[in-house]
């Protein structure tokens, strides 16, 4: 994340991470070749549609995503899931790279925005928690509303 000087909305803390494995049932793909390094975190639902969340790299190895999204996408479907959704991306734009990219894997594809609440009283206090942040800091609440408020980049 140094590297790529992200910004801090995307330096998630590690119990963030751990919990996605342990109260969501994350499932972490990878795919490597002689420079590259891929991961894949995947959430998966009761109504068998699994969900990419979060990936990582390296920085380094051509095609490795099309090969980490599609063996992923078949160990899913030996696991029982009948949906991959790819995540990201809200946009029907012809000239997006990374709509491009997802429907390049198939002919049919939907397009939905997906917010999932585990813990309803934790998100809002920390939503709230965040708008007192930005009314302290800025006079006023982001107009952000991609991120969950509460992790939300302030614009």
């Amino acid at each position: 994340m140094d590297k790529k000087n992200a910004a801090p909305h995307w330096r998630f803390h590690r119990s963030y991470l751990d919990a996605h494995f342990t109260e969501l049932g994350a499932k972490l793909f990878a795919a490597t070749d002689d420079a590259g390094l891929r991961e894949l975190m995947v959430l998966g639902d009761k109504d068998g549609i699994a969900y990419a969340h979060l990936l990582g790299s390296n920085g380094c190895g051509d095609g490795l995503d099309e090969q980490l999204y599609f063996k992923t996408a078949m160990m899913l479907k030996d696991e029982g899931y009948s949906i991959f959704h790819l995540g990201g991306g809200l946009t029907t734009n012809a000239d997006d790279k990374l709509l491009a990219f997802k429907a390049g894997f198939g002919e049919k594809f939907q397009m939905w925005c997906h917010r999932w609440v585990v813990d309803e009283k934790e998100y809002s206090r920390l939503s709230e928690q965040r708008e007192n942040n930005e009314i302290n800091e800025h006079g006023r609440i982001s107009r952000s509303n991609y991120f969950p408020a509460y992790r939300r980049p302030f614009i």
